[in-house]
């Protein structure tokens, strides 16, 4: 009996270090995200630009760490702090962090409509070659948020297709100039952004659901309860599908993320199970007590 319960204890332990690793993951990934796009931002930010047009450059970034504190959040209320402790202060604490949160999340949401608008503002140009003289100095698009100036010693290089269109992004002077073939495969990888996005936050307004249903003491909890389970099985399923797009398209860093994301909100659920559990245990034992 010893034995065994010394096997559960480690591999318990060996869990949350598993989980806290992923957290620790998802934490780097805010840093690799600034980075990709602080160095992209050289070319989409110009003279002028406002608060917003760095939001929008910076969209990847500040929708991360936003939902890395409500990760953090979730942990705290669901695992690690008692519910008895979850008042006053604390939760006021806990409820204003999750307000500016949410409010990122939602408008880094228009921030990846924004680039999708952007992108479909594009205008074929004259020019028969990207090394056309007049395109000198201007940014080249070869991927999605990668970027080259057009030089001379370059430019031979980069001339993936013969016809070009120019991006003139919102808010921003400098004119970007991409093929055409690459402008398409970037509408759809900034669509699956989109698509992510508020799948994401359909995930957490159900996952919202789940604490409230905890809480309540309605009897027609068992029903919503159910609806809310299927309702996140098909948002996994959409954010899986995501994930795999990123990974056949060559965007390993959104794959890997959104992988990491997947599996940090599985613990959560793991999470919200086990405290449902307790909450049962809890409440028998006052019926119990009670007859």
């Amino acid at each position: 009996m010893f034995l065994k319960g010394s096997r559960l204890l480690k591999a318990s332990t060996l869990l949350r270090l598993f989980k806290y690793s992923v957290y620790l993951l998802l934490c780097a990934n805010v840093a690799m995200f600034f980075l990709e796009e602080a160095e992209a931002s050289l070319h989409t930010l110009n003279t002028g630009f406002s608060i917003f047009d760095v939001f929008e450059s910076f969209v990847m970034t500040i929708d991360t760490a936003s939902w890395v504190v409500l990760l953090l959040i979730f942990e705290l209320e669901t695992y690690v702090l008692e519910d008895e402790v979850i008042r006053g202060r604390t939760k006021r604490l806990l409820t204003g962090t999750r307000v500016v949160c949410y409010f990122l999340v939602v408008y880094s949401f228009y921030g990846y409509c924004a680039k999708v608008y952007q992108l479909y503002q594009s205008q074929p140009i004259s020019q028969t070659s990207t090394c056309a003289a007049e395109l000198e100095g201007f940014s080249y698009m070869f991927e999605m948020d990668e970027y080259e100036i057009l030089e001379r010693e370059n430019c031979l290089d980069l001339q993936l297709e013969t016809e070009s269109s120019r991006l003139n992004v919102l808010g921003h002077n400098k004119t970007i100039v991409t093929s055409d073939a690459i402008l398409a495969a970037v509408k759809k990888l900034a669509w699956v952004d989109v698509i992510n996005s508020v799948t994401w936050i359909i995930v957490v307004v159900l996952l919202e659901i789940d604490v409230l249903i905890e809480l309540s003491k309605t009897e027609r909890r068992g029903a919503v309860a159910a609806l809310n389970k299927m309702s996140k099985g098909v948002c996994y399923s959409i954010l899986l599908a995501a994930a795999v797009y990123w990974g056949v398209s060559g965007e390993l860093l959104d794959f890997w993320d959104a992988f990491l994301w997947i599996v940090a909100f599985i613990f959560i659920e793991l999470n919200i199970f086990k405290w449902h559990e307790e909450i049962q245990q809890h409440r028998q034992e006052a019926d119990s007590l009670l007859n």
